[in-house]
């Protein structure tokens, strides 16, 4: 398999939603309908991960009369399991080496085989550069917490939160593949800001909790930046501590991303992105009014100008259209601009409410590439929370990520 195609296979396979399409297909052909029924986004934002699906020759489409079913390919993921398949060998080798060696060590022991208590506990430590009081409310509050309380490719379907010690909290959570998975627990200790200890249970499809375990969150202040200290212990054995440790790196990896954002100031929002590529492409690319279409707006959106002025005192009127329809009316007023290293501007919804926040895009030069900061400053610390609680920090990430994505992509052709 070329390089190329391997890297088109595995680029294709890289997003959650489509790689959820072909395990729908691997049950046999369906419509694009069909296979939207899943998923809460339109019948053209299915279509389009259909398209990148095609281009790498992972699933076929036929017409049969009025509809053009779709079918697995199964072709390009041999090709990939080739090319993983020399690598498991060689792990397998080295597992191999490694059991003979435990097995040496291990001789006259005979309790070694008993996994020892703190084997079923686990502990995660990590620094958020950000006050304490703000760490303990992405712990306190839902709307905080759904916003990374789950692994890479899962999302938050349902949280509720009874947060007082004996209250109780429950959440859903979605699988990539689309399936609901919900947990429950009960709030022991609550000490503001500085610790946090409640149970954690999953449930099983009757709905009864199976074997619960018990998180300990300690928030210690350290040199103006604030230490967790994250335990959970009760596991049943090693296996479900090593997934719930992969899972809960994850998450806090989402956290720490998101504190970044809120940090700064009750009023701001600061996303931050290194992109490779040069910061006179990435300052042109926000200047296009052709092409920006493409990449502005959070994932599963389309944009459409209506008209873009882009000057001082100029104007960008554009509509926003969601993956469920609904239609975003947008109006920007530029109010400074310095070529290459910055934009701010006035965002409102139309020339009668033309400024609900004010915004600036900083473009600092880092070698080849440029660091990209996105500031909101906002009226007050409600209106913050009414706009993180709408998405607005994952829809500034994502429009990062899908500009990263267009340049790299431009810069091919």
């Amino acid at each position: 398999m070329a390089l190329d195609h391997l890297s088109s296979t595995l680029s294709a396979l890289a997003d959650p939603t489509r790689r959820a399409i072909l395990a729908r297909l691997a049950q046999g052909e369906s419509s694009v309908k069909e296979l939207a029924q899943p998923f809460a986004m339109s019948l053209p934002a299915v279509s389009k991960h259909l398209k990148v699906l095609e281009r790498a020759h992972l699933i076929e489409r036929s017409r049969e009369a009025q509809w053009r079913p779709c079918k697995l390919a199964p072709q390009p993921l041999k090709e990939v399991a080739s090319w993983v398949e020399q690598y498991r060998k060689l792990w397998e080798e080295r597992f191999d080496r490694l059991d003979v060696y435990l097995k040496e060590i291990q001789k006259g022991k005979p309790d070694a085989k008993a996994a020892p208590k703190n084997d079923l506990e686990l502990t995660i430590t990590r620094i958020f550069d950000a006050p304490r009081d703000l760490v303990f409310r992405m712990w306190s509050e839902p709307h905080h917490m759904q916003r990374w309380g789950c692994p890479d490719g899962f999302t938050s379907a349902e949280g509720r939160m009874d947060f007082r010690e004996g209250g109780r909290w429950s959440a859903v959570m979605r699988s990539p593949d689309g399936k609901d998975l919900h947990l429950a627990g009960v709030y022991r200790e609550i000490v503001k800001p500085a610790r946090l200890v409640f149970t954690h249970a999953w449930l099983n499809e009757s709905g009864q909790p199976d074997p619960e375990t018990l998180i300990t969150v300690d928030l210690t202040e350290q040199a103006g930046k604030t230490k967790m200290t994250f335990h959970q212990s009760g596991f049943v054995d090693k296996a479900e501590r090593d997934g719930h440790e992969s899972g809960w790196g994850e998450s806090f990896e989402k956290l720490g991303a998101f504190i970044d954002v809120l940090k700064h100031s009750d009023r701001e929002m600061v996303i931050t992105r290194v992109i490779a590529a040069p910061i006179a492409t990435v300052f042109a690319a926000f200047a296009d009014s052709v092409n920006i279409g493409k990449w502005w707006g959070p994932n599963g959106f389309t944009t459409t100008t209506h008209e873009k002025d882009f000057r001082v005192g100029g104007v960008w009127r554009y509509t926003m259209h969601g993956p469920d329809g609904t239609d975003y009316p947008n109006y920007v007023t530029y109010t400074e601009i310095e070529k290459p290293a910055r934009i701010a501007y006035e965002h409102g919804t139309n020339p009668q409410h033309p400024s609900e926040f004010k915004a600036e895009i900083t473009l600092v030069a880092e070698g080849a590439a440029t660091k990209v900061s996105l500031r909101m400053i906002i009226g007050n610390a409600a209106e913050r929370e009414r706009y993180v609680k709408f998405g607005a920090v994952e829809g500034g990430q994502q429009t990062l990520e899908r500009l990263a994505a267009h340049l790299t992509t431009s810069e091919r052709r």
